[in-house]
């Protein structure tokens, strides 16, 4: 499934092109940013 471009473009305008998470511009990265772009690790219990 897939977002609407509509939709998409609304969203990064709302959030200033930056990520809601680490606040990473696309702008500087030159990149679009995805959500895979932050991988987490699972660490032991």
């Amino acid at each position: 499934m897939s977002i609407a471009a509509d939709l998409r473009r609304q969203v990064i305008e709302e959030a200033s092109h930056r990520c809601e998470y680490c606040q990473a511009s696309s702008r500087l990265t030159g990149m679009p940013l995805v959500m895979e772009h932050i991988l987490h690790c699972l660490l032991p219990l």
